[in-house]
């Protein structure tokens, strides 16, 4: 395994679920009607300098305004912003 950069992959996006199936949000413990997942995932470096980043780890599940406050989020295309 590579060493840490100390740079972290965040991404917010929509749950596969409703958020009925998901419960309360984890943020403000109110219902959801469409759920976001928020997650991480850390940036690793081999000894070739190639960078690499490990699998997502768990989520936080809740309302897009309850957890834009752990962005910002890095979009599919690499590029860093709040997802409103």
């Amino acid at each position: 395994m590579g060493t840490l950069t100390g740079d972290i992959i965040k991404t917010l996006r929509p749950a596969s679920r409703s958020g009925d199936q998901y419960g309360p949000c984890e943020e403000c413990g109110k219902p959801m009607v469409v759920a976001f997942v928020a997650q991480s995932r850390p940036v690793y470096r081999r000894e070739n300098d190639e960078l690499y980043s490990s699998p997502y780890r768990g989520g936080l599940y809740g309302h897009d305004s309850c957890l834009q406050k752990f962005g910002p989020f890095t979009t599919d295309n690499g590029k860093t912003e709040s997802i409103q």
